[in-house]
């Protein structure tokens, strides 16, 4: 009987933790100049920072077309 409740509380503990991995990424709004543009990212420059965010077809786009040397924001 013991056996079962380990192998019950250890499958329990395997779907929680695949649960918390499988989460949403983080979203962010960026604003500044657009330096590339991939098929999966687009890198900004925010600052004395670049930052480079993943994207795919769904990705929302605000104020028109997306690329290089535009300043949108996303």
């Amino acid at each position: 009987m013991k056996i079962v409740r380990l192998f019950v509380v250890v499958a329990f503990a395997a779907v929680a933790s695949s649960a918390v991995c499988a989460a949403e990424p983080n979203t962010y709004q960026v604003t500044g100049p657009v330096l590339s543009m991939t098929d999966t990212t687009v890198t900004v420059q925010k600052g004395d920072e670049k930052w480079e965010i993943a994207k795919d077809q769904a990705t929302p786009v605000k104020g028109g077309a997306l690329k290089v040397g535009s300043r949108r924001r996303r």
